[in-house]
């Protein structure tokens, strides 16, 4: 059924629920190309700007990664989907090897060229990768669980699988309710909006099991605040302190208390075959 949301960028795009799972997703995939993202323009001229901007969440999910992962220092990990390379920049020493894939020649050469190791044929990443981060990859997929079943039969030595996504119940549409946001909450590039509940279903649908069921918040409480009085977003520049560290891990942990942080985080692992 329709939810009556369109999509901010593609108004003829509209958004359903459905009954059963409530899994919420564009109701048309047609417009979904992966030439879209392979394109060279994709990420514009500028990625080191892009990884200024979301060195904070990498830095999180770094450390994240090295706090679950037993003898995390000795694991070979793959980030699905690395696009301008923040995860690549700041896992770069903290694992024992770290390599990035992505549709997109052109942000994977300019990787190699920094020394961070990336692969734009799937083919050709080495098959001894233990753990595989897929973050904000999964919601543009037409069919992620096919992904996610086609990477553990590819790696077979893939224990572990990180994966993240918006969180469609985050605080400004479930908490706050502000409508300007949720306008611009859903994007033609997304396909699916997931939460804690759809995200398991998927996963699990594919024969992983879900480990650690959390979440993370990327966005500061300067740039929240900027939608909930200027119904836009750049808060984090208007006032930027904000911005402060310790004042912005409670106000995470705040919103993971209520399932309102902005991402959904999940560790999963292979499913025994009996499923136990």
């Amino acid at each position: 059924m329709e939810t009556g949301d369109k999509c901010a960028d593609l108004p003829d795009l509209v958004i359903g629920q459905c009954s059963v799972c409530e899994l919420i997703q564009a109701v048309s995939f047609s417009h979904v190309n992966l030439a879209y993202y392979a394109d060279a323009n994709y990420y514009g001229g500028v990625p080191e700007k892009e990884r200024e901007r979301q060195w904070h969440w990498n830095r999180k999910r770094v450390a994240r990664l090295k706090a679950l992962l037993p003898a995390a220092v000795d694991r070979k990990v793959l980030d699905y989907g690395c696009g301008t390379g923040g995860f690549l920049e700041q896992a770069h020493g903290a694992f024992l090897e770290v390599a990035g894939f992505d549709v997109n020649e052109s942000i994977c050469s300019l990787h190699n060229a920094l020394g961070w190791k990336c692969f734009s044929s799937i083919a050709d990443v080495p098959g001894d990768v233990d753990v595989i981060t897929l973050f904000h990859v999964l919601e543009h997929l037409p069919k992620p669980w096919l992904l996610l079943t086609d990477l553990m039969n590819r790696f077979p030595m893939a224990e572990t699988f990180v994966i993240e996504v918006p969180n469609t119940q985050e605080a400004l549409n479930s908490v706050f309710k502000n409508r300007a946001y949720r306008q611009n909450h859903f994007s033609s590039e997304h396909v699916y909006y997931f939460t804690s509940k759809t995200l398991r279903l998927i996963v699990e649908f594919a024969g992983l099991e879900v480990l650690v069921d959390s979440q993370l918040q990327r966005y500061t409480l300067g740039n929240n605040l900027g939608w909930l009085i200027n119904n836009r977003g750049g808060g984090q520049d208007q006032w930027d302190f904000f911005n402060d560290e310790q004042l912005n891990e409670h106000y995470e942990q705040a919103l993971i208390s209520q399932g309102a942080a902005d991402s959904v985080f999940m560790v999963c692992g292979r499913r025994s075959p009996t499923g136990q």
